[in-house]
């Protein structure tokens, strides 16, 4: 502000007076169309609820979380504890490869998976989800927004079972 108080006040009093013009006409237009403003879909409040109740609950620190969104793992980044450990794997809930780079990953660090998305419940708990984590252990729902716990830890999976050389 002070730079352009200083650019300002060499110019003419005319020049001065187009560009406080300029200047009042600019937050007139931001007047007038406030009112038919919006927030973009993917911002929500019951995004940051369920973001605050996941730092509020600990789960940042105990869980990998695995983001279907970029704006919850940005925010989870931004905000979350030291210790968390997070990913965001947009589309994950249908990649089958991901989502055991996810539960191996957290299995090697003692987690549980967080899976956070806003997708229907039927494209969050999908056949491959169901299938590499397993049942749900708990659920938080704000809005449109699931935090869906997962823990693979007890879970064993084809790639996890012994080679036939080594079976007993």
């Amino acid at each position: 502000m002070l730079a352009l108080a200083t650019a300002l006040d060499g110019l003419r009093p005319r020049a001065r007076l187009a560009v406080a013009t300029l200047a009042i006409l600019f937050w007139a237009t931001l007047a007038v169309r406030l009112p038919a403003g919006s927030s973009p879909a993917d911002s929500s409040a019951e995004k940051d609820q369920l973001l605050a109740l996941v730092r509020a609950e600990g789960l940042d620190r105990e869980s990998l979380q695995l983001h279907t969104s970029w704006g919850t793992y940005y925010i989870a980044q931004l905000f979350g504890d030291p210790g968390r450990l997070l990913v965001y794997m947009r589309g994950a809930p249908d990649d089958p490869r991901r989502l055991e780079e996810a539960r191996t990953l957290a299995r090697e660090r003692g987690r549980k998976v967080l899976l956070i998305s806003s997708r229907r419940w039927e494209r969050v708990q999908t056949p491959a989800v169901e299938a590499t984590l397993g049942r749900p252990g708990r659920i938080w729902q704000r809005g449109t927004w699931w935090a869906v716990e997962y823990d693979p830890r007890s879970r064993t999976s084809a790639t996890d079972a012994p080679s036939p050389s080594l079976r007993p």
